[in-house]
């Protein structure tokens, strides 16, 4: 029982690592075990309420309530499986390119960061420039690593991510400012 859960605690630390590394490019994702978890969400919960329609007893006036959680699922886990399986950020030495499945590819040079801001109810922070707004989860692999950068860069406009900074578990650059009006 030892080896397995060795083994299975293995796995996780190996891919939340960074996908490639390359000359200073790191790219993040979502980590494998929330888009298997989303997959399973997507797949598994239409086939075990197809499963439960067949081997156990109904009655007929059950169509609509059967139709309406297979409606159900779709809507919570399909948006969750394009978004974990789809998702991208990758750091690069002149900006970051983040691949949104909702907004499509954008791009952000570091010397355009003006600030980076979190938001406690969405859990995402949100990089703010040349009047563009980039949101990352909070639940992206390799956060840490896109807020050291950002602290190169930024060092004064993370003010407003220092609840994000607390959520993650990281000591807030500078000390103890605050976290905005």
């Amino acid at each position: 029982m030892g080896v397995v859960v060795s083994c299975f605690l293995a796995i996780l630390l190996w891919t939340a690592r960074p996908l490639a590394t390359e000359q200073e490019v790191m790219v993040f994702r979502y980590s494998a075990t929330l888009r298997i978890f989303a997959m399973a969400m997507t797949i598994g919960c239409p086939l075990a309420v197809t499963a439960a329609v067949f081997f156990l007893p109904r009655k007929e006036d059950d169509t609509w309530p059967i139709l309406g959680t297979y409606a159900l699922f779709a809507g919570l886990s399909l948006p969750l499986w394009w978004e974990t399986s789809r998702f991208s950020l990758t750091l690069l030495p002149a900006g970051f390119v983040c691949q949104s499945p909702w907004r499509g590819r954008r791009f952000m040079l570091w010397n355009e960061l003006e600030e980076v801001r979190f938001s406690s109810m969405n859990m995402w922070f949100i990089a703010v420039g040349r009047g563009e707004k980039i949101r990352i989860s909070c639940f992206v692999t390799g956060i840490s690593q896109f807020l050291d950068r950002c602290e190169q860069y930024i060092p004064s406009g993370l003010a407003k991510a220092k609840a994000g900074y607390l959520l993650l578990g990281r000591a807030f650059p500078g000390g103890d400012r605050q976290s905005g009006p």
